[in-house]
Formats: C-alpha cells, sequence, structure tokens
C-alpha cells in the first residue's frame, strides 16, 4: 500500500485492506468521469517483492484499474537507490533502512509472474534519460501513440523536496522523538518541518547528501542482482565495476545497527545553523513543543554529537537497522 495512504489517524493495519479498496475506488471513479485513452498509476511505493499467496489480491486490484496493464520500471544503480529510499523513508519514520541493495530480480520476476506479463525496465540515469528527466524519458517510451509532451503535463503542486545529509539527521530526531509509534505515517508536522528544512538547505547553500565511500560499496555488492540485470536486460549502472562482482561474488551486509553518520558525511557545524535558521523564523509553525525542543535539546544533542567526534567516539543519532 503507497505510504502517502497512511497519512491519517483513522489508518491501522487491520484496515489496509478497506483503505485500499476505498482509494481504488476514487481511481475508478475519476476514470469513470474524465474517459482517459490512457492511465497511468506511478508510485515508488509498487516496486517491492510480491509473495505468492498475494497474487490473486494483486490481480483483482490491477483487473479494477484497467484492462491490459503494461508495467514499467526505472531503476537506479543500487547504491543511489538506497540512498534516495533512505530520504524518503525519514519523511514518514526515523529508522534507519539496512544499508544493501534492492533486490531488484525478485521484485520484477514477481511481478511477471503475478501479471503474466514483462516488466519493460529502463536505466534512471541524468545522462541517459530523455531530458535528463523520468517524466520526458516515460512520455518519449511509453506515451508517443497519444502525443503527449512532458512539459504540457500539470506538474500539480507537490514537490519531492531532496533533503541535505544535516537536514535529514534533523528529520530523523524529530520523528524519534515525536512519532516514534507512527512508523511510516505521515504527519502534518512533519511535513511543515520538510519545507522548513528544504528551504534552510536552499538558503544556507548546503549539499546534496553523499554516501561514505565504504557505505556505497556495502550496498552496491551486497546482492549479485546488478549481474542479473546486465544479462537479462541490458541495463549497465554507470560507474559500476561488474568486474569486480563478477570476480568476488556479493557480499551480504553484516547484521548490526547503523547510525546516520555511519552512512552519509554530516557537518554538525552546518546543522547547528540549519536548526538556528529555522527557531529563528516564525514562519516555521511547529507545534510548541517541537519548536521549544529544537532550541534547547536537539541544539544540545548536535553540539554533544560533534563534541563526540572531535574526541573520537562517534556519539550518534542511533535507530535499529530495518531487518525487512
Amino acid at each position: 500500500m503507497p505510504r502517502y495512504m497512511r497519512n491519517r489517524d483513522l489508518f491501522r493495519r487491520k484496515s489496509m485492506s478497506t483503505c485500499l479498496d476505498t482509494q481504488i475506488s476514487g481511481y475508478q471513479e475519476q476514470v469513470a468521469r474524465h474517459q482517459p485513452d490512457c492511465v497511468i498509476y506511478s508510485s515508488e511505493s509498487l516496486f517491492r517483492r510480491i509473495d505468492g499467496g498475494r497474487y490473486p489480491r494483486v490481480r483483482d486490484v490491477l483487473s479494477k484499474l484497467g484492462p491490459d496493464p503494461e508495467l514499467v520500471a526505472w531503476l537506479r544503480k543500487p547504491s543511489e537507490h538506497f540512498l534516495s529510499a533512505l530520504q524518503q523513508k525519514f519523511k514518514g519514520s526515523h529508522r534507519i533502512r539496512k544499508p544493501r541493495a534492492p533486490s531488484y530480480r525478485s521484485v520484477l520476476i514477481g511481478w511477471s509472474q503475478c501479471t503474466g506479463r514483462p516488466v519493460t525496465v529502463h536505466l534512471f540515469d541524468r545522462n541517459s534519460m530523455v531530458n535528463g528527466s523520468v517524466v520526458d524519458d516515460f512520455c518519449h517510451h511509453h506515451l508517443s501513440d497519444f502525443d503527449v509532451a512532458a512539459d504540457s503535463l500539470d506538474r500539480g503542486r507537490f514537490v519531492n523536496e531532496s533533503l541535505s545529509a544535516e537536514s535529514m539527521d534533523i528529520l530523523a530526531r524529530y520523528r524519534a522523538r515525536f512519532h516514534a509509534s507512527r512508523d511510516d505515517i505521515f504527519t502534518p508536522d512533519t511535513k511543515l518541518l520538510i519545507r522548513g528544512l528544504a528551504k534552510a538547505d536552499r538558503i544556507l547553500d548546503a549539499g546534496k547528501p553523499r554516501l561514505k565511500p565504504g557505505v556505497a560499496d556495502l550496498v552496491d555488492f551486497s546482492r549479485d542482482d546488478p549481474l542479473w540485470l546486465r544479462d537479462e536486460y541490458g541495463i549497465e549502472f554507470p560507474n559500476f565495476d561488474y568486474a569486480r562482482l563478477e570476480r568476488r561474488g556479493a557480499k551480504p551486509v553484516a547484521k548490526k545497527d547503523f547510525l546516520l553518520e555511519d552512512i552519509v558525511w554530516i557537518d554538525r557545524g552546518l546543522e547547528l545553523e540549519i536548526i538556528g535558521f529555522l527557531v529563528s523564523r516564525s514562519a516555521l509553525a511547529l507545534n510548541v513543543p517541537g519548536m521549544l525542543w529544537m532550541r534547547t535539546t536537539l541544539r544540545d544533542e548536535i553540539r554533544a554529537s560533534a563534541s563526540a567526534k572531535r574526541a573520537g567516539k562517534g556519539n550518534g543519532h542511533r535507530a535499529a537497522a530495518e531487518r525487512a
């Protein structure tokens, strides 16, 4: 189920099926009202392994969305996928994803077996996609019969904000403090904080998060799926050492807890600047406990992390790595 559908207090896991049926009914009503020639459903949440026991349910849902579905996926290099997924995870959770490659093979085979149709796979790479955009690339490869130009599409009001590593750490700490029990559930105050962090990143010229070299290798070589993608689909990730993977084989990631600072480079001084920016702007109308926590406890935690790093102790925000 897409994570955005959990953005309400009424959601409970036991009511997941009912929530999904309600969402699908809404899609059906829109299709019936507008009578489009083609319907596109897009979500990162759909790229996941489907257990064989769920095939009937998935087929039932797909049949309600329309006939003859065409399945398409754009795939990133494993380490790039992990970093992107980590960012998305923090927008509704404080838990740190375990550094490992996605199971491209089981996901693609599962969807093919479930639907009886092959999945068309493309490389997600700015240098190879049309105009460096996945939307333009999709229109070029799959909507040419409908005369749809990417620049004519209404992109809507939603912007998928990308955050710096420092802002990711602030967000994770906030979620751990105020929403630890609401894993994978978006909240209005979290959205507000994300907008504030994104603005701070732009004004303070905070860079994009970067995986530490050892972590990038850990992810890229944790499965042999890249070899399978190359041989099965002709997908070759740029700057990926296929010879190394062939020579040494995949090395599973050890079961351990990871700190965010173990995974990405974090500038604690910049993080304090971002916090200072946020607390000095009344426009960031977080709840009163949240603002008080940011002015006091959070600042103290970041200063302690910076002091520990200088002392070589490596203290930081700890969250259990996902086992899924």
